[in-house]
């Protein structure tokens, strides 16, 4: 199963908002860098949310329509 990023945040935080939303609508994630993103966002580019390639389109969506991105 190939994994791609959908969003990208500076706190952990967010990006464990939007895996709650996304869970909630049975959407597979996981947060990728939670540890270090917050504390070294320039380096490793913040915390990445991933979602398998074939929710990809649909969880952009969910979480656009959310307002936290």
């Amino acid at each position: 199963m190939d994994w791609v990023t959908i969003a990208t945040y500076a706190v952990p935080f967010e990006a464990n908002l939007a895996k709650t939303i996304l869970v909630s609508h049975d959407i597979p994630c996981f947060i990728k860098s939670e540890n270090m993103g917050s504390l070294y966002f320039g380096i490793v580019g913040g915390v990445e949310l991933q979602v398998p390639s074939a929710y990809a389109a649909q969880a952009r969506e969910i979480i656009a329509n959310t307002g936290i991105v």
